[in-house]
């Protein structure tokens, strides 16, 4: 599951029993070195190709290695300690200008969040193959009960399945790469 994986050494994995309902198969948690984790739902392991799970490491792995949970934590922390001490400066405007503030500050860290599972999506994609992330993406959607219709995509922390497919498709230009290392560039797909 992790061989074709860099990086993973630093990394504590762990595998996790979970329902076939639940949303998050995988997840990139901790922000202190030496007690981050990567956690899989062991269900994956009969259900995916060892490709396709290397990808969801690889994918997950980025987040990790970008500090993505960082962010999780922090953009909201940001607002939210601002906004409290706005309240103590001038508490009507502080509260007012919060409240007004809140939406936008809101959709501005979705978009940021649909912008690391794109990246993730790619750097995986780039290291393990874009045929693996595609397979892992696909069968994610297949089992999973997200619902697309009638979602509002600029309020969700995560594109559909649907749309990381597609965003993949168009990254690769809808060619199939059997292992994106291969590429002349050292592993760099060209995103001109």
């Amino acid at each position: 599951m992790t061989d074709s994986v860099d990086g993973i050494g630093r990394v504590q994995l762990r595998l996790i029993e979970q329902s076939v309902s639940s949303r998050s198969r995988a997840r990139a948690w901790g922000i202190v070195p030496g007690s981050r984790y990567l956690f899989v739902a062991e269900r994956l392991l009969g259900e995916l190709s060892a490709p396709a799970l290397s990808a969801i490491v690889a994918h997950e792995l980025h987040h990790l290695r970008r500090w993505h949970p960082l962010g999780r934590v922090v953009l909201p922390a940001i607002f939210l300690i601002g906004w409290a001490w706005a309240i103590v400066v001038a508490p009507l405007s502080g509260l007012v200008g919060g409240a007004v503030l809140v939406a936008p500050y809101w959709l501005m860290v979705m978009a940021i969040e649909r912008r690391m599972e794109r990246r993730a999506d790619i750097a995986a994609a780039e290291q393990v193959g874009y045929e693996a992330m595609v397979e892992a993406l696909r069968h994610l959607d297949e089992t999973s009960d997200e619902q697309s219709s009638g979602r509002i995509a600029w309020l969700a922390s995560h594109p559909t399945f649907a749309e990381r497919i597609a965003h993949l498709e168009a990254e690769y230009d809808g060619e199939p790469v059997d292992n994106a290392k291969s590429t002349t560039d050292g592993g760099h797909h060209d995103r001109s």
